[in-house]
């Protein structure tokens, strides 16, 4: 059994119910630990802090959290003042972090992995587990990390001027125009965060695209987490 988080940016106390309710089960956080309009750096920094002291946990970068890293993709939220304290923790412990996680059935990222980007990106792989590889490692060679890197794109979605998104910008609009378009990665369920705006409506963990999407950015709406069963079946959790 895997709990899975959406987009922390600093709530402090919901990382702490959230442990709690875990307790020794494996939780997976979308990313985004850090900037917050109304939670301060310091609650930002201890929330990442906790969790990492959990070893069974899976964590995924979010682009609130790379921009610290790279300097590749500023967004809003983003403090010059406290660059260097969140990029020290962060890259202290980059060996924690992945673009990409698959499961077998799910699939994780921050925005979402369209199919447009990864014919892109690792030369049209159909095989998932070879693909999270690919953005996983490639990550690491900090000789990629430029804009030029089709991983730290941004398109039109999100304000950017590339021809797609990765997985770090991608959000559900253009992940559902993708899987419209492309069909979807493989029959993977593709579960992301970084989508507020998919969640605001219903203020609750959604599905979309016949089950192939499920946003877990609910966080500022509803005190909801997705629950992945023994059998892979999926559950909404309040805590």
């Amino acid at each position: 059994m895997t709990y899975v988080v959406g987009d922390i940016h600093g709530k402090l106390d919901y990382v702490k119910e959230i442990i709690n309710l875990a307790g020794e089960e494996s939780i997976l956080w979308i990313g985004d630990w850090m900037d917050s309009f109304d939670r301060s750096v310091n609650d930002q920094m201890s929330s990442l802090e906790i969790a990492l002291e959990r070893d069974q946990d899976i964590f995924i970068l979010g682009n609130h959290d790379n921009h610290y890293i790279t300097q590749i993709g500023i967004g809003s939220g983003y403090k010059d003042d406290t660059q260097y304290k969140v990029d020290r923790l962060l890259t202290n412990n980059l060996n924690r972090f992945r673009i990409a996680h698959y499961d077998g059935v799910h699939l994780f990222s921050h925005g979402g992995i369209t199919k447009t980007f990864i014919n892109r990106f690792v030369e049209k792989h159909n095989n998932i587990e070879f693909s999270v590889k690919t953005l996983n490692e490639s990550f690491f060679d900090t000789s990629t990390w430029n804009k030029s890197n089709p991983l730290f794109w941004i398109s039109g979605h999100r304000g950017g001027l590339d021809p797609c998104s990765g997985p770090l910008w991608c959000d559900t609009r253009e992940l559902q125009e993708d899987i419209s378009t492309n069909g979807s990665y493989n029959n993977a369920i593709q579960i992301v965060g970084h989508s507020a705006h998919a969640c605001s409506k219903t203020k609750s963990i959604i599905g979309s695209d016949k089950g192939y999407i499920y946003c877990v950015d609910v966080l500022d709406f509803a005190k909801q987490i997705l629950k992945i069963n023994i059998d892979n079946s999926l559950e909404i959790v309040n805590f």
